[in-house]
């Protein structure tokens, strides 16, 4: 028995799984885990810096936001946990 081992993009999984079925893989072991505590420290990053952006694509950041108030409203909800 030979084992591969596959990184792909979350899109593509379900369409290269199946492939892989019709070609005789029997059994298929999906990991979203990271492997190691650098990649698991990355993966961290990574949903930290999505999480931000997110808040970022939020904000209003039409020119009523000129107003010390509703910045100050602005940036908290962007620091908010």
């Amino acid at each position: 028995m030979i084992k591969y081992s596959f990184i792909l993009l979350s899109q593509e999984t379900e369409g290269f799984l199946e492939n892989l079925q019709e070609l005789g893989v029997v059994d298929v072991t999906r990991s979203v885990k990271p492997i190691d505590d650098y990649s698991a420290s990355v993966l961290s990053s990574v949903g930290n810096a999505r999480s931000i952006i997110e808040k970022l694509e939020a904000i209003d950041y039409s020119p009523r936001l000129s107003s010390k108030k509703t910045w100050s409203q602005a940036q908290q909800r962007l620091w908010q946990t």
